[in-house]
């Protein structure tokens, strides 16, 4: 019809007539589709997530780049996004500095400072500080939403949980033996010359914790920021920044995880390194640190050993980017390593973004992290014999190993616990929580959401 039309018009009329023409038609085209295919909202109030900020994974209708049908049905995932205010389920910013996590029974259980009262500067060294709260507890099955347990070890009438004192950076581990939830604090004053540590007990891991008291460990000697590593004998360690932060301390727990054992080793002396984080991604131990910048952020470090008791060998910063966020871990400081069960080579590094002004309004930054063989890039193995004897020797090779975090504006832990199409392919599967295989029979694969989309960096668009 339209070519019959301009035949009968002049030459030089003829290609600003197609145009217009080829135009008209489209819009024409484009209101009868839009009518076919509506355009629906995408809107879920049950995804409470991170930073109120929701991924588009996929949905019904058309793409507008390649005119082909997609299919499958509306659907959102909630992603991490580091740095935003986060909330819990029921819409409260989430309370929880210095935290670490713990698995137990296909739900993960959170644990931090809560840290929203009145920040104020000490009248003895100027240091900010917030009065001791509590520890709060959060609960998830996704590692995104995040319920509110309330508070897991309430301040009581004890001296060390007094307001004026100091309750931070929680850690929790699950006794088998003993069936209880042990979980150890660093307890201090508010010059921070106490420096002890303080266990609790409870029998459920939500809480309520029943505080046992603090102590110095091995033979008084100072603990200051500290973590907790279980091994897959159930043998529990404790390493804790000592000797005027110059010093990391590593040694075992008693079997019931209440008090530590000699003996212990001096690592990295007079390197100042603190804030420890243990892991382990095949045998290899692995332990992520920070410097000792008070609120201010430093350059990571991270070192590695074929055994706890060494010897522990440097892989350096393994923050990727920019000069200014390797030089600051992206502005944070690391507090917990989390395995992601899916993948035995990644991980989840939690952080915290200090706001020494308020720091109620310190922000989380929880980051993927892989430990990758530099040979190959495929995923760490044990040190060879050959390097482990090289050790003994004295001779220290570099590792073959590499730990690296990037910076992800957002991402979806749950995409890392990914199942194998066959059931018996993969042994990790059987470790798998329950409650995660149900979920991610619930999300589009990421390989899914890579096909849906033209450009890969559409992934990351956040409605």
């Amino acid at each position: 019809m339209f070519d019959r039309y301009l035949k009968r018009k002049a030459p030089w009329h003829n290609g600003y007539l197609k145009l217009g023409s080829l135009l008209a038609f489209t819009l024409l085209w484009a209101v009868i589709t839009h009518n076919t295919h509506p355009t629906t909202q995408i809107s879920s109030p049950l995804l409470q997530g991170l930073g109120d900020r929701r991924m588009l994974a996929a949905y019904d209708g058309w793409s507008g780049l390649e005119g082909t049908p997609i299919p499958g049905e509306q659907r959102e995932v909630a992603a991490v996004r580091s740095g935003d205010e986060w909330h819990d389920t029921s819409g409260n910013v989430i309370q929880a500095h210095g935290g670490s996590m713990l698995e137990h029974e296909g739900v993960f259980y959170w644990y931090g400072e809560k840290k929203d009262g009145l920040t104020y500067n000490t009248t003895t060294n100027g240091w900010q500080r917030v009065d001791v709260l509590g520890i709060s507890c959060y609960s998830s099955s996704d590692l995104v939403s995040w319920k509110s347990e309330g508070l897991a070890l309430k301040p009581n009438d004890h001296p060390d949980l007094a307001a004026e004192r100091v309750a931070e950076r929680p850690r929790v581990l699950y006794n088998k033996a003993t069936k209880l939830f042990v979980m150890w604090l660093h307890i201090d004053d508010q010059d921070y010359k106490v420096a002890a540590a303080g266990v609790a007990v409870s029998d459920q891991p939500q809480g309520p914790f029943s505080y046992r008291g603090s102590f110095r460990p091995h033979g008084n000697e100072e603990l200051r920021d500290f973590t907790l590593f279980k091994d897959e004998d159930e043998k529990a360690y404790l390493a804790y920044s000592s000797e005027g932060n110059k010093v990391l301390h590593l040694g075992p727990l008693a079997p019931d995880y209440l008090t530590p054992l000699p003996p212990y080793q001096r690592l990295f002396p007079g390197q100042a390194r603190e804030a420890p984080a243990i892991f382990k991604s095949g045998d290899l131990y692995l332990m992520f640190t920070s410097g000792c910048t008070f609120w201010e952020p430093n350059p990571a470090e991270v070192f590695c050993a074929s055994d706890l008791a060494g010897p522990w060998l440097s892989l350096g910063n393994p923050c990727m980017g920019n000069p200014e966020e390797r030089r600051k871990t992206f502005r944070s400081q690391d507090t917990h390593v989390v395995p992601l069960l899916g993948k035995p080579d990644t991980f989840l590094l939690m952080a915290d973004r200090w706001n020494h002004r308020n720091l109620g309004d310190s922000r989380y930054i929880w980051l993927p992290m892989s430990v990758r063989d530099r040979r190959n890039g495929t995923a760490a193995e044990t040190p060879s014999w050959a390097e482990k004897v090289g050790s003994v020797l004295g001779i220290v090779p570099r590792p073959s190993v590499d730990v690296v975090v990037r910076w992800e504006d957002a991402w979806q832990p749950l995409q890392y616990y990914a199942l194998s199409t066959a059931e018996g392919d993969n042994p990790r599967t059987a470790a798998l929580p329950m409650a995660l295989q149900q979920k991610r029979e619930d999300q589009p694969s990421q390989e899914a959401l890579l096909s849906r989309h033209s450009e890969p960096d559409e992934m990351s668009s956040v409605m």
